[in-house]
């Protein structure tokens, strides 16, 4: 929906604009990766800059494993997907 406002001053006008997007049809590309991120031991970065996006992104929880390990004691996985 385009909107257009015009103000003719007759007397003092003020404006809250809670927010605002502005496009041009068809400049912005549309995003088309990923909405969903699960953290990594290795960086990770999902290419949205200058896109625009159609829904919010999901960071998931950090993954986190804790297991036995043969010295009776436990090992425990941050951030690795165990196989």
């Amino acid at each position: 929906m385009i909107v257009k406002v015009s103000i003719i001053q007759q007397e003092p006008v003020t404006v809250q604009v809670d927010a605002v997007t502005r496009t041009s049809a068809g400049v912005i590309p549309v995003y088309d990766g990923p909405y969903e991120a699960i953290p990594k031991v290795e960086a990770q970065t999902l290419h949205t800059a200058k896109k625009l996006m159609t829904d919010d992104v999901t960071v998931h929880g950090v993954p986190f494993y804790e297991v036995s390990n043969d010295h009776g004691g436990n090992t425990v996985y941050i951030a690795k997907e165990l196989s």
